[in-house]
């Protein structure tokens, strides 16, 4: 082992660079996490009230149908 003190205070050669790149793709990854989950999410809610409209009808729990409005 080294009698020599560390320098800490001074950061390694392109450490900051490695660093924002580092955090950039992170930043990217989370994003495209993001979409994938919004995706998946409004094809769960698309494929739900598809079921339900075509089961509105024949099921004894109806109680009220909303009105759809076409603008």
């Amino acid at each position: 082992m080294s009698d020599t003190p560390i320098n800490q205070s001074m950061p390694l050669d392109g450490y900051g660079d490695w660093l924002v790149d580092l955090k950039g793709r992170i930043h990217n990854a989370q994003q495209r996490a993001n979409l994938m989950v919004n995706r998946e999410l409004v094809l769960m809610y698309w494929q739900s009230s598809s079921v339900a409209s075509s089961n509105a009808s024949s099921r004894p729990w109806k109680v009220a149908q909303v009105p759809s409005y076409h603008l």
